[in-house]
């Protein structure tokens, strides 16, 4: 294998390192990380609203059916992709969850479980059950 040679280093370079270092926040006009997550959680419930407010309304009747039992982010996302359709972000999924822990519809029981999605690798995740 060759080994190529050049003659340039970082000061020759050019304009991609005479760039000034980002600056880094100082803390006194910057959010927390949680109250970041809270906005970002807002933001992607505003922009999905009637999704938002049908996969809540999907859920709660899907207890009703079932009754109860123990379940994943998952299964929801599963019923909710089938019944109502995908979210505009998919960020959506993680704030639906959110959104059904902060009404009290669902409660996380302290468990995980492999997930069932290909794409997910079989990587852990929260198993919660109906908080009625």
């Amino acid at each position: 294998m060759k080994h190529l040679r050049s003659n340039h280093n970082a000061t020759t370079l050019g304009p991609l390192f005479d760039k000034p270092k980002p600056q880094i926040p100082d803390g006194r006009n910057s959010d927390t990380g949680q109250q970041l997550k809270e906005k970002g959680l807002k933001l992607v419930r505003e922009n999905n609203e009637n999704w938002m407010d049908d996969c809540v309304d999907f859920t709660t009747r899907w207890f009703i059916i079932n009754g109860p039992s123990d379940f994943t982010g998952e299964d929801i996302r599963n019923g909710c992709e089938y019944y109502v359709g995908q979210p505009k972000h998919p960020n959506a999924w993680g704030a639906l969850i959110n959104t059904l822990i902060k009404r009290k519809i669902i409660v996380p029981t302290g468990e995980h479980r492999q997930m069932k999605d290909r794409s997910s690798h079989a990587r852990s995740t929260p198993v919660y059950k109906s908080a009625t």
